[in-house]
């Protein structure tokens, strides 16, 4: 049975791309793709109270590219991703629904955005390349945000199109290419045993990680699948870690349309999915059958 939802009321205009969670604050957030006859929305909806606790406007933004909640419970932090020309990262305080600080990612045509999730005054933006982004507060008290010395990342002609955080202050980044890599997200270095590990034919729409698995969303022509990729667990040895390798173990049916989000719930028990056609859908961490069908369609 299929369960259909217009969060808070709001009619979602074109299709719902870029959507976020934060347990600690029992907020899921969720932003209009382009912009209509107005600056485009960022909606924070409370799953407790079941309604939209703030509405924050985009100004002078032409639609919204990513978006990221921070988890830390005493912080309400939220970053998002600008559209072409400027690329704009904004950090906002969705409690007070003020914005805090901006600054242009135009250098490096920045696709997606994150929040360390053990600091977040620190935040990681990838495009033609990965930039790390430091939250401060002046004197003044006023936040700005400062860009930290480049990563350089041995990526040769590929576009990095997705990322997301690992333990050690480490990241996954997915390519145009289909494929995906394990690095230092200060040094840009691979860890150890990791390469550009090719998992599919298409480019990386999403990753996510997992206990076991680094999950990745991509599209098969009109439709899309998330690959179950192994990777190196913590306290193995060098020689576990390097037979155990990166490989994919196995793959969901296929979506509706190319994956563009992926998230993983607190209990590490299942996975939200987005897609380009605006469903979203759960299915089991463990297995790749999704066991719950669509819960959600934006509106088009």
């Amino acid at each position: 049975m299929l369960a259909r939802r217009c969060l808070g009321g709001v009619r979602l205009v074109l299709v719902l791309l870029e959507a976020a969670a934060a347990p600690a604050h029992g907020v899921i957030a969720y932003g209009e793709r382009l912009k209509t006859l107005q600056d485009p929305r960022v909606f924070v909806y409370s799953l407790g109270e079941g309604t939209v606790t703030a509405t924050l406007s985009c100004k002078d933004e032409l639609g919204i590219v990513a978006l990221a909640l921070c988890n830390d419970p005493a912080q309400r932090l939220l970053v998002t991703l600008g559209e072409i020309p400027n690329h704009n990262i904004t950090v906002w305080d969705w409690g007070a629904a003020s914005m805090l600080a901006r600054v242009s990612a135009q250098g490096s045509r920045a696709r997606s955005v994150s929040f360390d999730p053990l600091d977040c005054t620190t935040i990681a933006s990838v495009g033609s390349k990965l930039e790390l982004w430091t939250l401060s507060t002046e004197e003044s008290g006023k936040r700005e945000l400062h860009a930290d010395p480049p990563t350089n990342i041995d990526k040769e002609e590929r576009e990095l199109t997705a990322h997301c955080w690992a333990p050690g202050k480490t990241l996954f980044l997915g390519s145009d290419s289909g494929e995906i890599c394990h690095v230092n997200a200060r040094t840009g270095c691979k860890v150890y045993g990791s390469s550009w590990t090719k998992v599919s034919a298409n480019g990386i729409g999403a990753l996510a990680l997992s206990s076991k698995h680094v999950l990745a969303g991509t599209s098969e022509g009109a439709e899309g699948v998330i690959h179950w990729v192994s990777y190196p667990q913590d306290g193995a040895s060098s020689d576990a870690a390097s037979a155990m390798g990166y490989a994919v173990e196995k793959s969901s049916p296929m979506l509706d349309g190319p994956v563009k989000c992926l998230s993983v719930s607190p209990d590490w028990e299942s996975l939200a999915i987005a897609t380009a056609q605006g469903t979203v859908a759960v299915c089991s961490l463990d297995g790749p059958q999704p066991e719950g069908g669509e819960i959600g369609r934006a509106h088009v």
